[in-house]
């Protein structure tokens, strides 16, 4: 393979800064390796990863302003991240989301992630890379996988014990609801997670690496070496096992059935608008005898794994008519989102505001849920059917592209290098149908990050990874005042995303110490705390909760309902502030005002028990009031 040219210096002026170098690749992929929950506390590895790649592309925005003043031609890079991407589309649709949002808290955060993860497409689809540094990059990506799975292992044998402990110790890293969930898994089926929050979340991982895994073993030419990467994969599968995610093993099998089938397929293999030659007659029968024997293993191992799984878990995966049936479970969460999306067809309700929607649109049977479980579903209900259709737009294009590259390839490193790539980025597609990955920062900038390194190659070339630089003499396609524009605007928005970061960060922390010295009855410096907090974010809900919350175990009523207000003014749709003001209106006597905030709640949540049974308990104590007040 010959390599192409790679750009020497961050601000090299004789070249057009369009092309990744080894160095710069290897520190974006540390970002997704950081943002990994290697321990129990993941804020410091989200907010370093988060800092690193903002400040990264706050220099390529820079150099691309530099490039152009030089020049007046546009960075090669920067015009790739352009309007006419459906991924930057939707992007910029979510950011146009702030403004009607139901939580514009909730969706900043969730739009500096999902900035990143597009970001990081971007820049990996401008990888230029060497057989040699693919290798050493796929080595680096299934060691740290190897590293959490031993983790995960771990769990499973010694720290059960502990685990549970850690759990009831440090209740305020967990929603009430995902609490008792982790505890039932623990005591009952002894799922793993290792140091992600869920079992799923592991799972969602594993199947991003595996196929990267199994591309090494190809790839290696010596037996010993080929035997200590099958073993790190047979690892891997066995915490995949014990993760006893249905949703993760189903796309590694179509997956690897796509794998396997896609070559017998002309039909499917014209998708990829390629020129293709022929087969012999002898051909397609040789392949098919080859292929059969595979596909027969695969249905076979996955039927026994499956049903192990769900020997452990007490529920099988065909037992349609169990009532916790994963499957229906899932399909009521599907059904919420689907009627929000209903209800909100063009401006869906806010990126990242699910959670807080999802309440009125729950249920009966179902569970309280923070997300869809289903990554596209989820996007409809938050941006309508506009993020909707360039979400479903960029995932077709990305496939129809791969299918085009798998069909050119000729060469056999290339073509299992481009595969596992193409592997790898689908099951990330899959699993996001029954699952929210893209959600969680460990995933979604991994995933994306084998999405865009799959989408570099040049289809015309089939040649995974490689890009021609384009002549310096040709002029940019962009105005010039576009190519200033876009850099700086990006620029803009890196530098307002670090601060956002940043602040998102010290609340965090603030918020940990507060829950520290409530836990030990130090409420008066927990308030202290909570107002340091305020300082750097005045507009967080969550904060001015946590301020009525301490106001009313330190006997102030009054406050503590001005607290509550001001997190209902903004946030309205949260039925837990109405109920913590109504309770805090029953502290002062006023059973009008308990009633009509506790009634609030129960409209905002129907299904929510609680509430109900308070909203009962004090319509009993306005009707006794009645009574005893009722003139003879």
């Amino acid at each position: 393979m010959k390599d192409n040219p790679l750009i020497k210096t961050l601000f090299a002026g004789s070249q057009p800064p369009h092309l990744i170098d080894p160095l710069a690749l290897f520190l974006l992929v540390l970002i997704p390796i950081g943002a990994l929950p290697l321990s129990p506390s993941e804020e410091i590895h989200l907010f370093l990863a988060r800092t690193s790649l903002l400040i990264y592309l706050g220099l390529r925005s820079i150099q691309g302003l530099i490039w152009t003043g030089r020049r007046n031609r546009s960075d090669g890079w920067v015009t790739s991240i352009s309007w006419s991407s459906s991924l930057f589309l939707g992007i910029g649709w979510g950011f146009l989301s702030l403004s009607w949002s139901l939580s514009p808290f909730t969706s900043r955060s969730v739009f500096l992630d999902f900035f990143l993860y597009i970001s990081v497409y971007g820049l990996m689809t401008q990888a230029s890379l060497p057989g040699k540094t693919v290798k050493t990059l796929y080595q680096f990506l299934v060691m740290m996988a190897l590293l959490v799975s031993l983790d995960g292992l771990s769990q499973k044998f010694y720290r059960y014990d502990a685990y549970l402990p850690y759990l009831t110790e440090h209740p305020e890293k967990f929603d009430p609801h995902t609490l008792e969930i982790m505890k039932n898994w623990i005591t009952t089926f002894r799922r793993i997670s290792a140091h992600f929050l869920l079992p799923s979340h592991l799972a969602g991982y594993l199947i991003l690496i595996i196929p990267l895994n199994v591309a090494l073993i190809q790839l290696t030419p010596t037996l010993w070496k080929r035997v200590s990467w099958l073993l790190v994969l047979g690892v891997n599968l066995l915490v995949l096992f014990f993760t006893e995610s249905y949703g993760a093993w189903l796309s590694l099998l179509v997956v690897f059935a796509f794998v396997l089938l896609y070559p017998l397929v002309p039909r499917l293999r014209r998708l990829g608008r390629a020129t293709l030659q022929e087969d012999s007659p002898g051909q397609t029968p040789g392949r098919l005898l080859k292929t059969i024997p595979g596909i027969i293993l695969l249905s076979a191992g996955t039927f026994i794994v499956l049903t192990l799984i769900g020997y452990s878990r007490g529920t099988y995966l065909w037992d349609l008519n169990a009532p916790d049936h994963p499957g229906y479970l899932r399909f009521l969460n599907w059904k919420s989102a689907f009627l929000i999306l209903r209800d909100y067809p063009w401006t869906g309700t806010g990126l990242g505001t699910f959670k807080i929607a999802y309440p009125p649109y729950m249920l009966p049977n179902s569970t309280e849920a923070n997300f869809a479980h289903n990554s596209y579903l989820q996007i409809g209900s938050e941006l309508g059917l506009p993020g909707l259709l360039m979400v479903c737009l960029a995932a077709i294009t990305w496939f129809l592209k791969g299918l085009t590259t798998l069909s050119t390839l000729s060469d056999p490193e290339d073509r299992i290098i481009y595969r596992s790539l193409f592997a790898a980025g689908l099951g990330f597609c899959l699993h996001n149908f029954v699952d929210y990955d893209v959600y969680i920062p460990a995933l979604g900038l991994t995933g994306f990050m084998l999405l865009g390194l799959g989408g570099s190659g040049n289809a015309e070339e089939g040649e995974p990874g490689r890009r021609e630089e384009p002549s310096p003499l040709r002029p940019s396609p962009a105005s010039p005042f576009f190519n200033i524009a876009w850099p700086a605007c990006l620029l803009g928005l890196s530098l307002w995303l670090f601060i956002l970061n940043g602040k998102l960060y010290l609340v965090n922390i603030h918020i940990n110490q507060v829950k520290k010295e409530m836990e030990q009855g130090e409420f008066e410096k927990a308030y202290q705390i909570a107002q340091k907090a305020l300082f750097y974010d005045p507009g967080n809900p969550s904060l001015q909760e946590i301020s009525g919350v301490l106001l009313l175990q330190l006997k102030q009523p009054e406050r503590a309902a001005r607290a509550f207000q001001k997190a209902i003014e903004l946030d309205p749709k949260v039925p837990r502030f109405h109920a913590y003001l109504g309770e805090t209106y029953l502290l002062r006597g006023d059973l009008a005002g308990a009633y009509v905030e506790t009634k609030k709640a129960v409209e905002l949540f129907p299904l929510r028990t609680s509430y109900q049974k308070r909203l009962e308990e004090i319509s009993s104590l306005l009707e006794k009031y009645a009574v005893k007040n009722r003139k003879p």
